[in-house]
């Protein structure tokens, strides 16, 4: 199921390129917390990254860091109910761990070097239980942008970027990929991602609707800033694609705004490039 986001947020830290591929919600919400899904897919969930402007990162005396920042009610000014609104909302887009010291994410998050150094790249950005406003997240979780190794954003919609870490990742194992082949339709797939900067939320229960050379689509409950999520196979746990367009997220009302829910399967869907299009990984 999915819900897309027409949202554009009401302050400076929503307008951010992450923003310029908005999606949405497909029937029942089906995001979950990461402590709340199959084991399979906390153990995909801890290989998995946000991009969050230091400034949304205060240090303790433990050296551990703080979130701090606009939850999502705050960021989007959504209804009080909405799914998660007490949450933070701070995160610019989603990520995966390739190899020791490689992520990927969507292209179009950074377009050149120095949108990536604005960026600490950040596992193990999850809450504890459900109801947590603010995340910690141990000194060590957290990574510095090195370089942009290689990047595509195109008319054809190919939209990824390889990013190499300041230093290798030790604990915790690079995702693996589907080098073999292209999904095909009707594959039961899953996405693991920050939807509107939210902490890691995995969603399932979805499936690929149509499939071309370039990408796919499928009825993927995401959002703005799931840009770059992995997205996987349900039988396999193989990354099938990257999470990279969608559809609408949020509705526009008098006092506040409500996630754009659709109760049946649509024509489009969720856009996600074929992982099989991006070298060297």
């Amino acid at each position: 199921m999915k819900f897309f986001m027409i949202l554009i947020s009401l302050n400076a830290f929503a307008n951010t390129k992450a923003e310029k591929a908005i999606k949405v919600v497909y029937g029942n919400d089906d995001r979950v917390e990461a402590i709340l899904s199959h084991i399979q897919y906390q153990e995909l969930a801890y290989s998995t990254v946000a991009l969050i402007d230091e400034k949304f990162l205060v240090e303790n005396e433990d050296k551990s860091f703080t979130t701090k920042g606009p939850t999502l009610a705050q960021n989007y000014k959504l209804c009080e109910d909405v799914n998660f609104a007490h949450q933070p909302s701070i995160a610019h887009c989603s990520g995966f761990l390739v190899a020791k010291n490689k992520i990927v994410t969507a292209g179009h998050c950074v377009q050149q070097q120095s949108d990536c150094e604005t960026f600490k790249i950040v596992f193990d950005y999850a809450v504890k239980k459900e109801s947590d406003t603010s995340v910690i997240i141990p000194k060590n979780s957290i990574y510095g942008c090195k370089e942009v190794v290689d990047f595509k954003v195109n008319k054809e919609l190919v939209d990824y970027a390889v990013i190499t870490l300041d230093r290798d990742v030790d604990d915790r194992e690079p995702l693996k990929i589907n080098r073999e082949s292209t999904v095909q339709k009707d594959t039961s797939v899953f996405v693991i991602g920050h939807p509107s900067g939210l902490p890691t939320k995995i969603a399932d229960d979805a499936t690929v609707l149509a499939t071309n050379d370039i990408f796919f689509t499928a009825d993927l409950d995401t959002f703005a800033v799931n840009s770059g999520s992995a997205v996987f196979n349900e039988k396999t746990l193989l990354i099938e694609g990257i999470l990279a367009r969608g559809q609408m997220d949020y509705k526009w009302g008098k006092e506040c705004n409500t996630v754009n829910q659709l109760q049946n399967k649509i024509d489009g869907g969720e856009e996600v490039t074929h992982i099989s299009l991006v070298p060297g990984i």
